[in-house]
């Protein structure tokens, strides 16, 4: 429920212009809250901003009170939330979802329920909008826990270092690296297959994804690119669709490379997917960092003639999982998409009732389940006759899903 006093205001910034003009003191807020470094602050701001839905808390200027009456009025803002839109694939169905970003509270008003209005606002209009859920990457899973957010992923990093006596070492020599911008110079019109082959990819292993299309990459390498970094893609042996392994994106600060997003697909000379799980998730994770590895010792590929890199000693940071939670927003909608969950309830006549006691409007109550062949249905009952034999909270909804039947997302580092 929101509780807005009447003495402050939520403002939803659709258009160019309003975000434009209030582009100064959301940029303040920002940069007291994230402390991001400057060159990446100027990205986001030129290339994500502006698409963005943002959502601004202030308080109304006819009751603005401060000390120095010579401040700017625009300057009583006190907390804002930023969507952000991504094209995703969830259990192959394209879904417009939104990702949380920005969410930040002046000091002053912290514990004031800042953060619970804008959530609620975001909420209530993505599920006017027919957005069965959304996510973010929170700061402090508590923070979130108590608005329906589940943790749907967890951090998992690793770390390796590259030293003056290992930089003569041959590591990946069958690997051939190419920067994302040389890519059109080698596939031309064919560089469209190498995102779809990622995407077929992230379909076979995840039920959600942001889809990996060129408006993806574009927006990923300008991002890289303001971290000293870059998007590079891995072939084996030669260069040509049908030895793709995948990619990797970094940013860099002096002797440090961080890698946040890699997509190594799997492939026969290195296949192990019959191992058990442990031994095929630790065979992986070497073989990808042996690839980015070999990178840093070696040199990619550029007008068709290798490029060597400047080799100086360097550790790396890579992330296998990102600490995602997710947060049911219409439960029809968001049923429907998972129904394959809830074949036992449909085969044993199950009634679910599933409440949300933050939100007023998420189409909460009983659903039943039918199976014919082989698809699950999902019907909401309007009226309720028969009672129910189960009851979860969206919370529950979603760890059912996400952690009782295993389905799993891949959301790497976004902007």
């Amino acid at each position: 429920m929101q509780w807005v006093s009447k003495d402050r205001e939520i403002r939803k910034l659709n258009g160019i212009l309003e975000k434009r003009k209030e582009e100064k003191t959301v940029r303040r807020l920002w940069r007291s809250c994230f402390q991001d470094p400057i060159k990446y602050e100027d990205f986001y701001f030129k290339n994500v901003y502006e698409d963005n839905t943002v959502y601004i808390l202030k308080e109304k200027e006819n009751t603005v009170i401060r000390q120095n009456c010579e401040k700017e009025k625009s300057e009583n803002l006190l907390g804002m939330l930023h969507l952000n839109p991504y094209f995703c694939k969830v259990q192959g169905v394209e879904q417009r979802l939104h990702y949380i970003v920005g969410v930040a509270t002046t000091k002053e008003v912290r514990r004031q329920g800042v953060m619970r209005n804008l959530l609620y606002k975001a909420l209530d209009d993505m599920y006017k909008a027919g957005e069965a859920f959304t996510y973010l990457m929170p700061a402090d899973e508590r923070y979130y826990s108590s608005f329906g957010f589940v943790s749907v992923s967890f951090k998992d990093t690793w770390t390796i270092s590259i030293g003056e006596e290992q930089l003569s070492y041959q590591y990946a020599e069958d690997i051939i690296y190419v920067r994302y911008q040389e890519l059109e110079d080698y596939f031309g019109a064919d560089t469209e297959v190498i995102f779809s082959n990622i995407d077929r990819w992230l379909a076979a292993n995840y039920s959600g994804f942001a889809t990996h299309n060129r408006e993806y990459f574009d927006l990923l390498k300008q991002e890289k690119e303001c971290e000293n970094g870059e998007v590079i893609f891995c072939f084996e042996q030669a260069i040509g669709l049908e030895n793709l392994l995948g990619f990797f994106a970094y940013g860099r600060e002096e002797e440090k490379a961080f890698v946040e997003q890699n997509i190594i697909l799997e492939t026969a000379k290195w296949n192990v997917s019959g191992c058990e799980e442990n031994l095929y998730v630790l065979a992986k994770r070497k073989k990808i960092q042996e690839i980015i590895r070999g990178y840093f010792v070696s040199g990619f590929m550029e007008n068709n003639r290798a490029q060597e890199r400047t080799r100086v000693p360097v550790q790396i940071e890579g992330s296998v999982t990102y600490p995602y939670m997710v947060r049911v927003v219409d439960v029809n909608k968001f049923l429907k998409l998972f129904a394959d969950c809830f074949l036992e309830f449909a085969e044993n006549e199950i009634r679910l009732y599933v409440e949300d006691c933050f939100m007023n409007q998420s189409d909460s109550g009983i659903y039943m389940f039918s199976r014919e062949h082989d698809e699950v249905n999902v019907q909401k009952e309007e009226i309720n006759k028969h009672g129910y034999d189960i009851k979860m909270t969206v919370s529950e909804l979603a760890q059912f899903v996400f952690h009782e039947k295993g389905k799993k997302v891949f959301w790497a580092e976004l902007v």
